[in-house]
């Protein structure tokens, strides 16, 4: 005889009949190739029985009117298989569903979907314990994995999202927002070295505004990008110090303000975590440097005023005064040129508050080499220095006249030639600024006097020359208190010389 099951399949029966139906133990070999073998009630699949459909799926277990239904066992040809619960045809209630590739769902069925409270163990060792809602973790539940990872919070359409705790098999815990598997919106992110940060995340990254603790008591709070501090923020130490400005991949750059532990307060531009570009840095003692930096240090244009009052403009070098500027003291003394590693040396100028002015070469702070000076009375020196004192051959004009000639420790000394105002000249030796040694006394009317000098008198004898050619050979004597020098001869004859010649 024909039968039709529920789902409108027809087939031919073999079995036990009553008044006509199906009844009792049987078989039907449906015309779409499966069959059924087991018991029948009322011409339909009642009681126990086996069911093979035609893509040899197999059901094992409990009918009720033509469907499954109760605790039975499902198979496919792949290697699936289902031990539980069903309903009207359906997966429902609790049940174990095995996969060939090692997959195992253990938990509750909804019209067969995998639904409700569950465990799913998967064959690399996660395991998820929770909730599900059409075969997908869905609600709250906790995620584990073989190395030590784990999730416990909210989940949808099978994905971390919702509040949750993350794990990482390192250390590091997670708890806040999730946002489709990916940590997303408000956050705290803690490291296995103590470290944690609290704040804005955004596709699994740290990004936007939050604040990291360091495990040294460091803290910084602002902006980040891609787990680095970017943007504004405020960083702070334990110690006192802190950083307010610009950030860039975790490092200090762009434009801040660095007041250190040691007193030190720096304002302006950053480059790699070191003061550079422009700035202005204040030192614990007041001394204010305003310039460009490099690498943490003054280096290029700038400007500083000292606590002394002394003030500095021109060039640096890694923090010196080097290459060329202007340094004015407190006094009003100032020096323009050349400096090197912090001194003035190569020429320059320097105008001393007293009026006095020198131009020439410098060496280690002190006046060295070839120069000129300028007094505030007009006297003027040109010529060598050492040491800041006239030293070696130069030239000498002041109210006495003009010198040509060897200096020592700023004293005219050696060889040299005194031009006086009235037109007499020395050519000769002197010794501390006095005509002393051997020399010749030209007078403006032509005599020439040539001898021995001692604090600028002849001492012994000498020779003078006229102009006409006559020449007395002799020694000088004083006539009276007028200082009236005479020379007198060997023969014994004297004529007047100049009255106080020295």
């Amino acid at each position: 005889m024909d039968l039709t099951n529920p789902q409108g399949v027809k087939g031919l029966y073999l079995g036990s009949t009553s008044e006509g139906n199906a009844e009792g133990q049987g078989k039907v070999y449906w015309f779409d190739g499966g069959s059924y073998s087991g018991s029948f009630s009322g011409g339909q699949m009642h009681g126990e029985g086996v069911y093979i459909y035609p893509d040899r799926t197999k059901y094992d277990g409990p009918f009720i009117e033509g469907f499954k239904e109760g605790h039975g066992e499902y198979t496919w040809p792949d290697g699936r298989r289902y031990l539980g619960n069903f309903q009207k045809d359906q997966r429902h209630g609790r049940g174990v569903f095995t996969f060939p590739d090692g997959r195992k769902f253990i938990g509750e069925f909804v019209n067969g979907s995998i639904e409700g409270k569950g465990v799913f163990e998967f064959p690399d060792g996660r395991i998820y314990s929770g909730n599900f809602l059409n075969g997908l973790p869905h609600h709250s539940g906790v995620l584990k994995f073989s190395d030590g990872r784990y999730y416990k919070g909210e989940f949808e359409q099978g994905q971390r999202h919702g509040q949750g705790l993350w794990v990482y098999a390192d250390g590091r815990r997670y708890q806040g927002e999730f946002n489709y598997d990916v940590k997303h919106g408000r956050g705290k992110l803690t490291f296995p070295d103590g470290k944690i940060y609290e704040g804005a995340f955004e596709k699994d990254e740290i990004n936007g505004y939050g604040t990291a603790y360091f495990p040294s008591g460091k803290k910084y709070e602002g902006l980040f990008k891609s787990g680095k501090a970017n943007g504004l923020g405020i960083l702070t130490f334990p110690n006192g110090e802190y950083y307010s400005g610009n950030f860039r991949n975790g490092l200090r750059q762009g434009k801040g303000e660095w007041r250190l532990s040691n007193g030190e307060h720096y304002v302006g531009d950053f480059l790699d975590d070191m003061r550079q570009g422009q700035g202005i840095l204040t030192l614990a003692d007041g001394t204010v440097y305003e310039g460009q930096f490099k690498e943490n240090e003054a280096h290029g244009k700038g400007s500083i005023l000292f606590k002394d009052g002394r003030r500095y403009v021109g060039e640096f070098v890694r923090g010196i005064n080097h290459g060329t500027g202007t340094l004015t003291f407190a006094n009003g003394t100032q020096y323009s040129g050349a400096f090197e590693f912090g001194r003035a040396h190569g020429r320059g100028q320097i105008v001393w508050s007293d009026g006095r002015r020198y131009t020439g070469d410098f060496i280690q702070d002190l006046v060295s080499g070839k120069g000129v000076l300028i007094y505030p009375g007009g006297a003027k020196y040109e010529g060598a220095f050492l040491k800041g004192e006239a030293e070696g051959k130069g030239m000498l004009t002041d109210s006495a006249g003009t010198f040509i000639g060897m200096f020592r420790k700023g004293s005219r000394h050696g060889k040299g030639e005194m031009l006086f105002q009235d037109g007499s000249s020395y050519v000769g030796n002197f010794q501390n600024n006095e005509i002393d040694g051997e020399g010749e006394m030209h007078f403006a009317d032509g005599r020439i006097l040539t001898g021995t000098f001692k604090k600028g008198n002849l001492i012994g004898e000498g020779r003078l020359d006229f102009p006409d050619g006559r020449r007395y050979v002799g020694s000088l004597i004083r006539a009276n208190s007028r200082a009236m020098v005479r020379f007198i001869s060997r023969t014994g004859e004297t004529t007047p010389v100049i009255s106080g010649i020295t």
